[in-house]
């Protein structure tokens, strides 16, 4: 066959678009890449593509970007555009959660999509007008997280007791999330990008005066 591997490779690339779930994503790039079949950027490619359909699409599309550069496989503009979508569509459950009181699980939602976006800002390839496009999202998630740290404080201040099953859904509104058990409820006041970059995402920055410093820095 044309792919040069009597199909294989075609057809697991073909697969990809078939996944319900991140899992399943990463798991036929890991058999891709295992079997000298794939490994590059059209492989991950489809796979941020599918991810960017998924629900909960943004913590599995963050592994991968992190994958790629422990590889040293520079995302193209497709992966770019695929990670930026899964992004914001991390961010949307994450704005209905706010909207339905459940701050704890807001900013569990939010931390894996703002660490997406770090993680794309630090491409050295990345051009200006996307850095600029990037950087406005990440700035506007920084915003939403603090806002919802702050109100998952609150409610913590008033509600100190929680039931298991509470504790359970605020701390993981994904039972697949890869990164479930590492996320707390209320993010951490220090988070690490993908790349190892530390980010400053104290709650304080935001005021009772309401000011509008982004506690990421940006």
């Amino acid at each position: 066959k044309s792919d040069g591997f009597g199909g294989e490779r075609t057809r697991l690339l073909a697969t990809l678009g078939a996944c319900t779930s991140g899992e399943q994503v990463c798991e036929t790039l890991e058999l891709l890449r295992t079997s000298g079949m794939g490994g590059d950027v059209q492989s991950y490619q489809q796979g941020l593509a599918r991810l960017a359909a998924l629900a909960g699409g943004s913590e599995w599309a963050l592994l991968l970007v992190d994958e790629m550069a422990a590889l040293g496989v520079p995302p193209d503009a497709a992966c770019f555009s695929s990670a930026l979508a899964a992004a914001i569509g991390g961010g949307e459950p994450a704005a209905v959660d706010e909207l339905l009181g459940n701050a704890d699980a807001a900013c569990a939602r939010y931390s894996p999509a703002l660490l997406l976006l770090d993680g794309l800002l630090a491409e050295a390839d990345l051009g200006a007008p996307d850095r600029a496009m990037l950087k406005k999202c990440a700035q506007a998630f920084s915003w939403r997280l603090a806002d919802a740290q702050q109100r998952a404080q609150q409610q913590t201040q008033r509600s100190p007791q929680h039931s298991p099953a509470q504790r359970a859904y605020s701390s993981s509104p994904n039972s697949t999330s890869p990164r479930s058990a590492q996320l707390s409820p209320i993010a951490p006041s220090r988070l690490r990008s993908p790349i190892g970059v530390e980010l400053s995402g104290d709650a304080a920055a935001v005021d009772a005066a309401g000011s509008t410093e982004s506690p990421f820095g940006y």
